[in-house]
C-alpha cells in the first residue's frame, strides 16, 4: 500500500505549527509562559531565517521578485529581525501579526480551500459595489430617520448607544436595526406620546417657559415621536428595504458567486481518486476507472 504524499512540505508546515501558539501571548501572563512564548519565537524566527537564506542560495535575489510568497517570507524575516536588533516590542508583534498570512501559503495547497479562496478573491469587486449599495441605501434611511425622529426623547432603547439625534448615530443605530438588535422597542419610544413627552416647548406645557426663554420657539419644538401607525409604516419600511431586500442582495450575490464551489471541488477526477484510496486500502489488485 502506497501512502500519497501530503501536498506540503515539512518547511510549510513546520513553521505555520507555530503561529497561533505565538499570537497567544496576553495581559498578565505568567512568567513561565512568557519564556515559552518568547523560546518559540526565537525557534521560528530561525526557521524562517534559514528558509529565506536557503531561497537566496537558490533562487537568487530574483527569486524574492518572481515568487511573491518568497518576497513576502523575506519581508517577514527582515522585520523580525528588525525587532531583535531595535529591541522594540511594538516592531517584533507588527512581524508576529504579519505571520499569520502565512497559514494561506498552507491553506492554497489545499484544492478545496483554494477554490474557496479563489472564488472569494473574483468576487470581491462585485462585493464592493454592493457594499457601496448599501452605504448609499443606509445613509438614504439615516437622513429620513435624523429628519423624522432626530429630537425623540430618549425611552427604554433610544439612548446614549441608540437614536438618531445625527447622522453617524442614525447609521449605527440603522446597522442595530439591520441585525436585529431590539428593534421593536427602538419604535416603541419612537411613537412616545403626551404626558410621557412634551409637545411643544412653551407657556402651555411648561409653566414658566417665557420667563426663562422670553418666549415660545418660532417654530414647533416637539421631543414627542409620530403616532404609532406612521412610526410602524416608517420602521416597516427601513426593516424592509434596508434588511430584507438590501442585506439579502448581499448575502445572494456571494451564495452566487460560491454556488460552483461543490462541483468544482467534487469533480469527477476527485471522485475517481477517491475510488481508487478505497480500493487501495481494501488491498484490492483491479484498478477502478470512473469516468462519466
Amino acid at each position: 500500500m502506497v501512502i500519497p504524499m501530503l501536498p506540503f512540505g515539512f518547511w510549510d508546515l513546520f513553521p505555520e505549527s507555530f503561529l497561533l501558539v505565538c499570537r497567544t501571548d496576553h495581559k498578565g501572563a505568567s512568567l513561565a509562559y512568557e519564556e515559552i512564548i518568547e523560546t518559540q519565537n526565537t525557534i521560528f524566527n530561525f526557521v524562517l531565517f534559514i528558509e529565506v537564506f536557503i531561497t537566496l542560495l537558490g533562487f537568487g535575489p530574483g527569486g524574492f521578485i518572481d515568487d511573491k510568497w518568497k518576497g513576502f517570507d523575506a519581508f517577514v524575516a527582515f522585520g523580525s529581525l528588525a525587532g531583535m536588533v531595535a529591541q522594540s516590542p511594538s516592531i517584533t508583534k507588527f512581524s508576529k501579526a504579519f505571520r499569520l498570512v502565512r497559514i494561506l501559503r498552507l491553506m492554497i495547497m489545499i484544492r478545496a480551500i483554494r477554490v474557496i479562496l479563489e472564488t472569494l478573491i473574483s468576487a470581491l469587486p462585485q462585493l464592493v459595489n454592493i457594499m457601496v449599495l448599501l452605504f448609499l441605501v443606509y445613509s438614504i434611511a439615516a437622513v429620513m430617520l435624523v429628519q423624522t425622529y432626530g429630537m425623540t426623547k430618549y425611552g427604554y432603547r433610544l439612548g446614549g448607544t441608540a437614536g438618531f439625534y445625527d447622522y453617524p448615530h442614525a447609521i449605527y443605530t440603522i446597522y442595530q436595526v439591520v441585525t436585529g438588535d431590539e428593534w421593536h422597542v427602538m419604535m416603541t419610544d419612537c411613537s412616545v406620546a403626551w404626558p410621557e413627552c412634551t409637545p411643544s416647548f412653551d407657556e402651555k406645557f411648561i409653566p414658566g417657559w417665557n420667563a426663562w426663554k422670553g418666549g415660545p420657539f418660532t417654530s414647533t419644538v416637539t421631543d414627542c415621536g409620530l403616532s404609532k401607525g406612521i412610526t410602524f409604516s416608517v420602521w416597516m419600511l427601513t426593516k424592509v428595504v434596508c434588511e430584507n431586500i438590501m442585506l439579502n442582495l448581499f448575502i445572494g450575490m456571494i451564495l452566487d458567486n460560491f454556488s460552483f464551489i461543490t462541483d468544482e471541488v467534487l469533480s469527477p477526477m476527485c471522485v475517481c481518486l477517491f475510488w481508487q484510496v478505497y480500493v487501495m486500502r481494501v488491498e484490492a489488485r483491479a484498478c477502478v476507472s470512473h469516468s462519466r
